[in-house]
């Protein structure tokens, strides 16, 4: 089981990778949609692994994987107290 963690966490890193996405919070909701598409799905998030520099969401839609490190996100900071803090969001556990 614990081998699991691990090699579920690096696939999705990998596949996020090859398929690149856009998240957006409109105040309201979060919206995902892949990179090279301007249709946008409104999704609710969870947090499933976080580990301050590195979080695993998952979104309803799909359900995707979306892995996220602080050396790409260029606001982590607002990102992640975003995602902690608004109406409806993303932690559970």
């Amino acid at each position: 089981m614990l081998l699991i963690l691990p090699l579920a966490s690096a696939y999705a890193w990998r596949a996020a990778a090859v398929l690149p996405r856009r998240l957006r919070w409109d105040g309201q909701a979060w919206w995902l949609a892949d990179a090279d598409r301007d249709e946008e799905t409104a999704v609710q998030l969870t947090v499933l692994i976080d580990l301050d520099a590195w979080l695993l969401l998952r979104a309803s839609a799909g359900p995707r994987w979306l892995p996220l490190a602080r050396r790409q996100q260029p606001h982590w900071g607002a990102l992640r107290a975003t995602l902690f803090t608004a109406p409806g969001g993303a932690l559970q556990r």
